[in-house]
């Protein structure tokens, strides 16, 4: 092939490249008819065979969709095995670290099924293997303080949930819990109102 016309191959190539990996993460994965399938299942009251489903389109493709271990939590959850779907919901958060649905998910299996220390213990895991999860972050910031009011660590978290989403009414609300609890009652205030005008608005 001439130079030039090499050239002009490896242009059309890269111009071409991100429209062929655009479709290749908008398609739907081999998986999507079992996760489907297992979702019937889940609603038919049949979690056996639901997890068995899930289970085959989890070893073929693992990172097909987050839905799918949401999917699994839910089955383990309805035979009574908490382990198994704790496990579940902790492989979405991790294989799923920008899909806030999944740790919020995570977040709510761990307040109903665990004590706060416990709690805690799991979410400080979590965050530290997803570091970027807000939802992660605000959730150990609120378990800790509801274990201990004046957790330095409980502030530094609710702090930083505030200088990173300004307009999230619970964490202003939650730190001014916090600020109060440490007697900086004036910047309690200022949150709170923040908090008020956030939410009327």
């Amino acid at each position: 092939m001439p130079i030039g016309s090499a050239r002009t191959a490896s242009a059309a190539f890269a111009v071409l490249l991100p429209a062929v990996c655009a479709w290749a993460h908008a398609a739907p994965c081999a998986s999507e008819s079992r996760i489907g399938a297992a979702e019937g299942l889940i609603r038919a009251r049949n979690y056996r065979d639901a997890i068995a489903t899930l289970e085959q389109a989890r070893a073929t493709e693992p990172a097909c969709d987050p839905e799918l271990y949401h999917l699994l939590a839910i089955a383990w959850l309805n035979l009574g095995d908490t382990a198994q779907a704790v496990s579940a919901a902790e492989q979405g958060v991790i294989r799923f670290p920008q899909f806030a649905p999944a740790h919020e998910y995570y977040v709510s299996i761990l307040r109903y099924k665990f004590s706060a220390p416990e709690a805690a213990r799991r979410l400080e895991i979590a965050l530290q293997a997803c570091p970027g999860s807000f939802v992660l972050r605000r959730a150990l910031g609120e378990v800790l303080l509801d274990t201990d009011p004046q957790s330095a660590r409980a502030g530094a978290l609710l702090a930083e949930c505030v200088r990173l989403r300004p307009g999230d009414v619970e964490s202003r609300g939650n730190y001014a819990k916090w600020l109060c609890s440490t007697h900086r009652e004036d910047e309690a205030l200022g949150n709170l109102t923040e908090a008020l005008a956030l939410s009327s608005g």
